[in-house]
């Protein structure tokens, strides 16, 4: 247990050390604006209908944030490495991702160099992908624990999940999932 006076002595430390942010940007302008970044031991759970964009929109966080240096993790449940290389690779090429998935670059040489090009740079990223199956809130913590100075974790998709332990609903196993998530943080960070 930390005294009140204790923790004022800490944050007026960090008010004044502008080094200490650890604050995460999405990469996103007017996200970063509403959330004011990503903060350590923060859970985001990022909802809307089916099949507008939730998964491609948290690997490009993820992305994003590898590129600025920032150790992150990608668990899908739903997309396998390959999809989301596919999709990196398109974004970083600047080529549509129906050529990519159609390989229809094979026999052109200004799309083969652009993807060599992105290519070479995402291999430098320091950003892990994990797309096993029915994972379970243990999976991720016995692999978190093999990643060190990671920054930031995007899990696609809480759905897909599987509970440790069987609760007599849906709802009730998901917001058992949630709550290991949201505990997990003070683990590692």
């Amino acid at each position: 247990m930390q005294r009140l006076h204790e923790a004022l002595l800490g944050f007026r430390d960090w008010s004044i050390n502008k080094s200490d942010d650890r604050r995460l940007n999405t990469g996103f302008t007017r996200l970063d604006g509403v959330l004011h970044g990503l903060f350590p031991g923060n859970l985001i759970i990022l909802a809307a209908r089916p099949s507008v964009g939730k998964s491609a929109f948290g690997c490009e966080i993820a992305l994003r944030n590898a590129e600025k240096g920032n150790a992150s993790a990608i668990f899908s449940c739903e997309m396998s490495n390959m999809e989301i290389l596919q999709r990196f690779i398109s974004n970083k090429a600047q080529i549509n991702l129906n050529d990519v998935i159609d390989r229809s670059f094979m026999n052109d040489k200004p799309m083969e160099q652009k993807i060599g090009k992105a290519m070479r740079e995402l291999k430098t990223l320091p950003l892990y992908l994990h797309d096993e199956p029915g994972l379970t809130v243990s999976d991720i913590r016995r692999t978190l624990q093999t990643v060190k100075n990671l920054k930031l974790v995007v899990i696609d998709y809480l759905q897909l999940m599987k509970p440790v332990e069987k609760a007599e609903t849906r709802n009730l196993e998901l917001s058992n999932i949630t709550t290991n998530l949201k505990q997990m943080p003070k683990e590692f960070w």
